[in-house]
């Protein structure tokens, strides 16, 4: 059996659940890897070496995957959608601190370790969340999500480039917090009993035939 609709012949609640992750991993490791528009203005304001400057997405891409051993049983207890929301507050707050960053090792600080954070504590359970909700599409379902870091790589880098041209690196900095806020407002405001818990990550949240 398929159902792509929801037995009130409303859509499926568990794609507003892949939407949700999709944007996740979209926003979360799109801001990530817009590092390398970042490199050369970072090494000019702060008169630092290349190596020393990449290791800023250095720190950040260690923790992403690194704490997926913590992020998942975290989302077992709390619920996905708990560690997701924190996550990405997290990534904005990492973002806005780094476009005031005085120092080099305030850059480590602000975006090595808040981005390396909000990801980290964000990716693990965003797909965990979808998966709860599928049975028989569950790759399908899982697919879609993940894809998310795909277009966001391939989106959000020329996006910081022409912000910095536009505004400069710090300036640029704050936009996309700015714009992350507003997409996880839009993402996570679903109609209905179910969609608000649609990424707790209960262990009860319902296996439909998909």
């Amino acid at each position: 059996m398929t159902q792509a609709r929801g037995g009130n012949g409303t859509i499926f609640y568990g794609w507003f659940v892949v939407a949700a992750a999709f944007t996740v991993t979209l926003v979360g490791f799109g801001c990530a890897y817009t590092f390398s528009a970042f490199l050369a203005p970072l090494q000019a304001e702060f008169g630092a070496s290349r190596g020393s400057v990449s290791l800023v997405f250095s720190l950040a891409g260690f923790l992403y995957f690194a704490l997926g051993v913590l992020s998942g049983p975290l989302a077992d207890r709390w619920g996905s959608r708990t560690l997701a929301v924190l996550g990405m507050l997290l990534t904005g707050a990492g973002l806005a601190l780094a476009s005031v960053a005085q120092t080099l090792t305030q850059v480590y600080l602000a975006y090595g370790l808040g981005v390396g954070l909000g990801v980290g504590l964000s990716y693990v359970p965003a797909i965990g969340a979808v998966q709860r909700w599928f049975v028989r599409r569950r790759g399908f379902a899982s697919g879609i999500a993940v894809s998310g870091i795909g277009v966001g790589t391939l989106v959000m880098p020329p996006l910081a480039t022409a912000l910095i041209a536009a505004f400069g690196w710090r300036h640029a900095y704050l936009v996309r917090p700015e714009q992350f806020r507003s997409q996880r407002q839009a993402c996570w405001r679903r109609p209905g009993a179910a969609s608000s818990a649609a990424m707790t990550g209960c262990k009860d949240s319902p296996k439909r035939a998909q």
